[in-house]
């Protein structure tokens, strides 16, 4: 026989945008009882794995028009969220937790972390937080469905028996689909199409992608910097930054930053092939054949494999070489068409991507509940009222870099100040 909890506010997902959201509404109603339900065995997984285990907080850029580093969302519920939440009351929130930051300075991104570099220390201050702020955590607590006569009726699923949930105000933090071994499994889209929502269908985003070409089985483990561009008809989107090859494509931090444009495209409108174009050197073909003859010049014997040894991995230069079966002559023996070619492949290499890897290895989520259908100061609910929605459970979705915890961070703050406040 299941238990019955008579609550005043109830979120649903205890990860960033739910703890947030707790602590939020614990300020502004600090007599409520309040409820955070988790149905995983533990608050805050994907935390744990954010920013590689180190946690990128926030990022520096949010400080100027934010709503420029997140996709197709209405900008006009971007600004307003981090107006009321954004830059400033983000950093001082960690500030007053405890949390020494700084920014890292490799290229130049903005990226804030704990100066500990440890995402353990910044989730044992939460929830300790939330222990001080007598925030009730329910674990292994999953929610089977929500009803609504006067009050919400949640009936959760806990060590193999159903309890009753009854609250006046119902917060769905419930997360995407990313990560499922951490407890991810996209409920939160399907609790809230059971209170008539409209979702967009959740596609993987900062995902690796598939490729079955040639240079990804040849150079598997082998990292460059390189340009990148993602093109189907004509450029999506360019990126600068790590390239890894692996044994199916490609990944690294500027495969990532391209991930997001060629997800939809493939998983969300079927879209069959695209083209990725990789610049290794990132210098002008005029520059990059001057490098060439003045170096080939000066070090006559020196085949043209070793001649790109200064420019790019050598792994990478006796496989291009080899490719283009070049791989015995000098740079200055080359015909033209030869050059032409040679730099062609070194500053334009077109791969095709075929698919991207799936939901274990995919950081974010793009796609959720329909942002036209909350209000853009609060975050209620317009289809049934009482109910907020906060975090990766709405279709907003940014650039890596800390942006999507700062979109958690914030959005759960304005869900739980307006749980706490609106009648």
């Amino acid at each position: 026989m299941g238990r019955t909890y008579n609550t005043d506010i109830v979120i649903i997902g205890a990860g960033a945008a739910g703890i947030m959201a707790a602590i939020s509404a614990r300020y502004y109603a600090p007599l409520k009882n309040i409820v955070l339900l988790e149905g995983s065995f533990a608050a805050g997984r994907k935390i744990l794995v954010s920013g590689g285990g180190r946690c990128n907080l926030y990022n520096e850029n949010l400080s100027l028009n934010p709503e420029d580093h997140y996709y197709d969302t209405d900008k006009k519920l971007l600004r307003s969220i981090f107006n009321q939440f954004g830059y400033k009351e983000i950093k001082q929130f960690f500030a007053d937790l405890g949390i020494m930051t700084y920014v890292e300075s490799k290229m130049n991104t903005g990226k804030v972390f704990p100066i500990t570099d440890q995402a353990h220390n910044v989730l044992d201050l939460m929830l300790e937080l939330l222990n001080v702020l007598d925030i009730k955590l329910h674990l292994n607590s999953k929610v089977v469905s929500i009803n609504k006569d006067d009050k919400f009726k949640i009936q959760v699923n806990k060590d193999g028996q159903n309890d009753i949930y009854v609250t006046n105000k119902l917060i769905l933090a419930a997360g995407g689909k990313t990560y499922p071994a951490l407890g991810a499994d996209g409920s939160g889209f399907e609790l809230a199409r059971s209170l008539g929502h409209r979702t967009i269908e959740p596609v993987v985003a900062a995902v690796p992608l598939i490729s079955k070409a040639q240079i990804s089985q040849h150079l598997q483990g082998v990292k460059v910097q390189a340009q990148i561009n993602l093109i189907y008809g004509k450029e999506l989107k360019s990126s600068v930054g790590d390239l890894l090859f692996t044994k199916y494509g490609v990944s690294g931090s500027a495969v990532l930053n391209i991930s997001r444009e060629a997800s939809v495209l493939i998983n969300r409108e079927s879209i069959q092939e695209l083209d990725l174009s990789i610049d290794f050197v990132m210098q002008p073909k005029e520059q990059l054949n001057r490098s060439l003859n003045e170096f080939s010049r000066k070090n006559k014997g020196v085949n043209l494999p070793q001649s790109l040894y200064g420019l790019i991995h050598y792994k990478l230069a006796n496989f291009i070489c080899k490719q283009l079966k070049l791989d015995a002559q000098s740079y200055l023996d080359l015909s033209e068409y030869d050059r032409t070619l040679l730099l062609e492949n070194l500053t334009n290499y077109i791969i095709k991507i075929n698919g991207t890897r799936g939901w274990n290895e995919a950081e974010f989520t793009s796609g959720g509940v329909d942002t036209d259908e909350v209000d853009h100061k609060s975050l209620e609910s317009k289809i049934s009222k009482g109910v907020f929605l906060c975090g990766e459970v709405l279709n907003v979705d940014g650039e890596i870099g800390g942006y999507n915890l700062s979109w958690a961070w914030a959005s759960g703050a304005i869900a739980g100040k307006n749980a706490a406040l609106l009648s």
